[in-house]
Protein backbone atom coordinates (compact mmCIF):
# COMPACT_ATOMS: atom_id res chain seq x y z
CA UNK A 1 0.00 0.00 0.00
CA UNK A 2 1.40 3.41 -0.93
CA UNK A 3 0.78 5.95 1.78
CA UNK A 4 0.56 9.69 2.11
CA UNK A 5 4.01 11.11 2.73
CA UNK A 6 2.75 13.35 5.50
CA UNK A 7 1.75 10.35 7.60
CA UNK A 8 5.01 8.46 7.37
CA UNK A 9 6.94 11.70 7.78
CA UNK A 10 5.21 12.32 11.10
CA UNK A 11 6.45 8.98 12.36
CA UNK A 12 9.97 9.70 11.16
CA UNK A 13 9.97 13.16 12.74
CA UNK A 14 8.95 11.59 16.06
CA UNK A 15 11.83 9.14 15.94
CA UNK A 16 14.41 11.62 14.68
CA UNK A 17 13.37 14.08 17.35
CA UNK A 18 13.95 11.41 19.96
CA UNK A 19 17.43 10.84 18.57
CA UNK A 20 18.50 14.45 19.00
CA UNK A 21 16.57 14.99 22.24
CA UNK A 22 14.28 17.74 21.01
CA UNK A 23 10.78 16.67 22.01
CA UNK A 24 8.88 17.12 25.23
CA UNK A 25 8.39 13.38 25.70
CA UNK A 26 11.83 13.42 27.29
CA UNK A 27 10.90 15.07 30.53
CA UNK A 28 14.07 14.39 32.48
CA UNK A 29 17.42 12.80 31.83
CA UNK A 30 19.68 11.30 34.43
CA UNK A 31 23.38 10.92 33.67
CA UNK A 32 23.50 7.42 35.06
CA UNK A 33 25.19 4.61 33.15
CA UNK A 34 22.88 1.65 32.58
CA UNK A 35 23.52 -1.58 34.37
CA UNK A 36 25.57 -4.23 32.55
CA UNK A 37 22.51 -6.27 31.45
CA UNK A 38 21.08 -3.21 29.67
CA UNK A 39 24.29 -2.54 27.78
CA UNK A 40 24.77 -6.23 27.00
CA UNK A 41 21.32 -6.43 25.41
CA UNK A 42 22.08 -3.37 23.27
CA UNK A 43 25.34 -4.93 22.07
CA UNK A 44 23.60 -8.21 21.26
CA UNK A 45 20.97 -6.29 19.34
CA UNK A 46 23.64 -4.60 17.19
CA UNK A 47 25.17 -7.98 16.39
CA UNK A 48 21.76 -9.37 15.54
CA UNK A 49 20.80 -6.68 13.03
CA UNK A 50 24.25 -6.23 11.50
CA UNK A 51 24.00 -9.09 9.02
CA UNK A 52 21.04 -9.61 6.73
CA UNK A 53 19.85 -13.03 5.61
CA UNK A 54 21.65 -12.70 2.27
CA UNK A 55 25.00 -12.20 3.99
CA UNK A 56 25.19 -8.45 3.45
CA UNK A 57 26.06 -5.90 6.15
CA UNK A 58 23.09 -3.75 7.18
CA UNK A 59 25.43 -1.41 9.08
CA UNK A 60 28.33 -1.04 6.65
CA UNK A 61 28.15 2.76 6.73
CA UNK A 62 28.53 2.65 10.51
CA UNK A 63 31.37 0.13 10.50
CA UNK A 64 33.30 2.36 8.10
CA UNK A 65 32.97 5.32 10.50
CA UNK A 66 32.73 3.79 13.96
CA UNK A 67 35.06 0.83 14.41
CA UNK A 68 33.56 -0.35 17.70
CA UNK A 69 29.79 0.02 17.32
CA UNK A 70 29.09 -1.33 20.78
CA UNK A 71 31.31 1.16 22.62
CA UNK A 72 28.82 3.69 23.94
CA UNK A 73 30.08 7.13 24.88
CA UNK A 74 26.79 8.60 26.09
CA UNK A 75 24.37 6.71 28.32
CA UNK A 76 21.39 8.11 30.14
CA UNK A 77 17.83 7.44 31.22
CA UNK A 78 14.77 9.38 30.13
CA UNK A 79 11.10 9.37 30.99
CA UNK A 80 8.64 9.14 28.12
CA UNK A 81 5.64 11.32 28.88
CA UNK A 82 3.66 10.03 25.91
CA UNK A 83 3.66 6.40 27.02
CA UNK A 84 4.46 6.98 30.69
CA UNK A 85 7.51 4.72 30.71
CA UNK A 86 11.24 4.88 31.49
CA UNK A 87 13.74 4.49 28.65
CA UNK A 88 17.49 3.98 28.35
CA UNK A 89 19.40 5.85 25.61
CA UNK A 90 22.83 4.53 24.53
CA UNK A 91 24.78 6.31 21.81
CA UNK A 92 28.12 7.03 20.18
CA UNK A 93 29.24 9.05 17.15
CA UNK A 94 27.54 6.68 14.72
CA UNK A 95 24.35 5.41 16.33
CA UNK A 96 21.66 5.78 18.96
CA UNK A 97 19.74 2.96 20.60
CA UNK A 98 16.64 3.39 22.74
CA UNK A 99 15.59 0.51 25.01
CA UNK A 100 12.92 -0.06 27.60
CA UNK A 101 13.84 -0.10 31.28
CA UNK A 102 15.02 -3.74 31.10
CA UNK A 103 17.04 -3.34 27.89
CA UNK A 104 14.67 -4.57 25.20
CA UNK A 105 15.39 -2.54 22.02
CA UNK A 106 12.80 0.00 20.86
CA UNK A 107 14.64 2.22 18.38
CA UNK A 108 17.88 2.02 16.41
CA UNK A 109 19.04 5.20 14.66
CA UNK A 110 21.94 5.47 12.19
CA UNK A 111 23.47 8.95 12.52
CA UNK A 112 25.78 8.43 9.54
CA UNK A 113 22.88 7.78 7.18
CA UNK A 114 21.00 10.77 8.61
CA UNK A 115 23.91 13.05 7.73
CA UNK A 116 24.36 11.59 4.25
CA UNK A 117 20.90 11.07 2.69
CA UNK A 118 20.74 10.12 -1.02
CA UNK A 119 18.98 13.38 -1.89
CA UNK A 120 21.67 15.57 -0.31
CA UNK A 121 23.79 15.77 -3.43
CA UNK A 122 20.76 16.95 -5.38
CA UNK A 123 20.07 19.77 -2.92
CA UNK A 124 16.58 18.51 -2.19
CA UNK A 125 15.55 18.09 -5.83
CA UNK A 126 13.44 14.93 -5.46
CA UNK A 127 12.91 14.70 -9.22
CA UNK A 128 16.54 13.62 -9.53
CA UNK A 129 16.22 10.73 -7.08
CA UNK A 130 15.65 8.53 -10.11
CA UNK A 131 19.37 8.96 -10.80
CA UNK A 132 20.27 7.06 -7.64
CA UNK A 133 21.37 3.48 -8.16
CA UNK A 134 18.92 1.36 -6.17
CA UNK A 135 18.37 -2.23 -5.18
CA UNK A 136 15.20 -3.66 -6.72
CA UNK A 137 11.95 -3.34 -4.76
CA UNK A 138 11.70 -7.06 -4.00
CA UNK A 139 15.19 -7.15 -2.48
CA UNK A 140 14.58 -4.01 -0.39
CA UNK A 141 11.30 -5.37 0.94
CA UNK A 142 12.99 -8.66 1.83
CA UNK A 143 15.69 -6.79 3.78
CA UNK A 144 13.09 -4.61 5.50
CA UNK A 145 11.02 -7.63 6.54
CA UNK A 146 14.11 -9.39 7.88
CA UNK A 147 15.00 -6.29 9.91
CA UNK A 148 11.42 -5.92 11.20
CA UNK A 149 11.41 -9.54 12.33
CA UNK A 150 14.66 -8.97 14.22
CA UNK A 151 13.08 -6.26 16.37
CA UNK A 152 9.61 -7.81 16.60
CA UNK A 153 8.63 -11.48 16.68
CA UNK A 154 4.98 -10.58 17.24
CA UNK A 155 2.23 -10.85 14.64
CA UNK A 156 2.18 -7.83 12.33
CA UNK A 157 1.06 -6.80 8.86
CA UNK A 158 2.75 -4.50 6.33
CA UNK A 159 0.42 -1.54 5.82
CA UNK A 160 2.51 1.29 4.40
CA UNK A 161 5.55 1.85 2.20
CA UNK A 162 6.80 5.04 0.62
CA UNK A 163 9.69 6.92 -0.94
CA UNK A 164 10.87 9.62 1.45
CA UNK A 165 11.82 13.08 0.24
CA UNK A 166 15.42 12.50 1.33
CA UNK A 167 15.67 9.41 -0.88
CA UNK A 168 15.21 6.76 1.78
CA UNK A 169 12.43 4.14 1.67
CA UNK A 170 10.15 3.59 4.68
CA UNK A 171 8.13 0.51 5.59
CA UNK A 172 5.51 0.36 8.32
CA UNK A 173 3.92 -2.71 9.90
CA UNK A 174 0.91 -2.50 12.18
CA UNK A 175 0.90 -4.83 15.14
CA UNK A 176 -1.92 -7.36 14.88
CA UNK A 177 -3.60 -9.94 17.07
CA UNK A 178 -5.63 -12.82 15.62
CA UNK A 179 -5.85 -10.89 12.37
CA UNK A 180 -7.02 -7.58 13.89
CA UNK A 181 -4.64 -4.62 13.55
CA UNK A 182 -3.76 -2.14 16.29
CA UNK A 183 -4.53 1.52 15.63
CA UNK A 184 -1.48 2.72 17.60
CA UNK A 185 1.22 0.02 17.72
CA UNK A 186 3.66 -0.29 14.83
CA UNK A 187 7.10 -1.29 13.56
CA UNK A 188 8.91 1.17 11.28
CA UNK A 189 11.95 0.32 9.14
CA UNK A 190 13.72 2.91 6.98
CA UNK A 191 16.36 1.76 4.48
CA UNK A 192 18.86 3.33 2.12
CA UNK A 193 17.75 2.01 -1.31
CA UNK A 194 21.28 2.27 -2.71
CA UNK A 195 22.68 -0.46 -0.45
CA UNK A 196 19.84 -1.69 1.78
CA UNK A 197 21.53 -0.21 4.86
CA UNK A 198 19.43 0.53 7.94
CA UNK A 199 18.69 4.21 8.50
CA UNK A 200 16.24 3.72 11.35
CA UNK A 201 14.13 0.99 12.88
CA UNK A 202 11.62 1.32 15.68
CA UNK A 203 9.14 -0.86 17.51
CA UNK A 204 6.35 1.06 19.25
CA UNK A 205 4.13 -1.46 21.04
CA UNK A 206 2.84 0.49 24.07
CA UNK A 207 -0.50 -1.33 24.24
CA UNK A 208 -1.41 -4.37 26.27
CA UNK A 209 -2.87 -7.44 24.54
CA UNK A 210 -6.53 -6.95 23.78
CA UNK A 211 -9.29 -9.45 24.53
CA UNK A 212 -10.86 -10.66 21.29
CA UNK A 213 -14.55 -10.92 22.21
CA UNK A 214 -17.19 -9.87 19.68
CA UNK A 215 -20.72 -9.72 21.09
CA UNK A 216 -22.39 -7.09 18.90
CA UNK A 217 -22.85 -6.93 15.14
CA UNK A 218 -21.52 -4.32 12.74
CA UNK A 219 -25.05 -2.99 12.13
CA UNK A 220 -25.66 -2.66 15.87
CA UNK A 221 -22.36 -0.79 16.25
CA UNK A 222 -23.42 1.72 13.57
CA UNK A 223 -26.77 2.25 15.33
CA UNK A 224 -25.06 2.84 18.68
CA UNK A 225 -22.52 5.20 17.07
CA UNK A 226 -25.27 7.30 15.47
CA UNK A 227 -27.12 7.60 18.78
CA UNK A 228 -23.92 8.47 20.66
CA UNK A 229 -23.05 11.24 18.22
CA UNK A 230 -26.54 12.71 18.46
CA UNK A 231 -26.20 12.74 22.24
CA UNK A 232 -22.60 13.97 22.51
CA UNK A 233 -21.94 16.13 19.44
CA UNK A 234 -23.61 18.91 17.48
CA UNK A 235 -21.86 17.91 14.24
CA UNK A 236 -24.23 16.73 11.52
CA UNK A 237 -23.30 13.51 9.77
CA UNK A 238 -24.22 12.50 6.23
CA UNK A 239 -23.48 8.83 5.70
CA UNK A 240 -21.45 5.88 6.92
CA UNK A 241 -18.18 5.68 4.98
CA UNK A 242 -16.97 2.39 6.46
CA UNK A 243 -17.05 0.17 9.53
CA UNK A 244 -14.07 -1.98 10.55
CA UNK A 245 -12.90 -3.95 13.55
CA UNK A 246 -9.59 -2.66 14.91
CA UNK A 247 -7.78 -2.64 18.25
CA UNK A 248 -7.80 0.85 19.76
CA UNK A 249 -6.74 2.69 22.91
CA UNK A 250 -9.87 4.20 24.51
CA UNK A 251 -9.73 8.01 24.78
CA UNK A 252 -13.37 8.99 25.48
CA UNK A 253 -13.08 11.55 22.66
CA UNK A 254 -16.83 12.08 22.36
CA UNK A 255 -17.48 12.59 26.07
CA UNK A 256 -17.29 15.76 28.16
CA UNK A 257 -14.62 14.51 30.56
CA UNK A 258 -12.12 13.35 27.96
CA UNK A 259 -8.40 13.58 28.66
CA UNK A 260 -6.40 13.17 25.45
CA UNK A 261 -3.08 13.89 27.20
CA UNK A 262 -2.99 10.49 28.90
CA UNK A 263 -2.34 7.34 26.90
CA UNK A 264 -4.54 4.37 27.80
CA UNK A 265 -2.59 1.15 27.24
CA UNK A 266 -5.65 -1.03 27.94
CA UNK A 267 -6.37 -1.76 24.29
CA UNK A 268 -9.84 -2.87 23.21
CA UNK A 269 -11.25 -4.48 20.07
CA UNK A 270 -13.78 -2.02 18.67
CA UNK A 271 -15.82 -1.16 15.62
CA UNK A 272 -14.38 2.01 14.10
CA UNK A 273 -17.44 3.59 12.48
CA UNK A 274 -16.53 6.38 10.06
CA UNK A 275 -19.09 9.01 9.06
CA UNK A 276 -18.84 11.75 6.45
CA UNK A 277 -19.67 15.23 7.77
CA UNK A 278 -22.51 17.25 6.24
CA UNK A 279 -21.30 20.13 4.05
CA UNK A 280 -20.10 22.84 4.48
CA UNK A 281 -18.15 20.93 7.16
CA UNK A 282 -15.28 18.93 5.72
CA UNK A 283 -13.75 15.69 6.84
CA UNK A 284 -14.88 12.59 8.67
CA UNK A 285 -15.95 11.53 12.15
CA UNK A 286 -14.76 8.26 13.64
CA UNK A 287 -16.35 6.74 16.71
CA UNK A 288 -15.14 3.57 18.42
CA UNK A 289 -17.79 1.17 19.69
CA UNK A 290 -16.46 -1.59 21.95
CA UNK A 291 -17.09 -4.92 20.19
CA UNK A 292 -17.86 -6.69 23.46
CA UNK A 293 -19.77 -4.15 25.56
CA UNK A 294 -21.21 -1.88 22.87
CA UNK A 295 -19.95 1.18 24.74
CA UNK A 296 -18.67 4.37 23.11
CA UNK A 297 -14.95 4.35 24.02
CA UNK A 298 -13.68 7.25 21.89
CA UNK A 299 -12.49 8.04 18.39
CA UNK A 300 -11.37 11.10 16.46
CA UNK A 301 -12.30 13.41 13.59
CA UNK A 302 -10.69 15.05 10.59
CA UNK A 303 -11.29 18.65 9.63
Amino acid sequence: MIIKKSKISALLILILALAVGLISMVAAAQNNAPSDPIEKKAKNFIDNIKQNKDGGNNLKSLVDKTKDLSKFTNKYQVYNNTWGQNRWILENDGLLIETDDVGNPITFFNKVKKDQPPAAKYHGDITRLTDIKKLDKKTLLSIAKDVADKISKEEKVLVETTQMNDGYVAYKWSRSLQGYTYDTDFVLVILDPSDGGIVCMSKRFPSKDAAINIKISSDKAVEIAQNELMRNSSIEIFSVVKTELIIVNPNNYWKDKKDLSKFNDNARLAYAVTFKKVEPNNGEIIIWIDAESGKNIGGTQTR
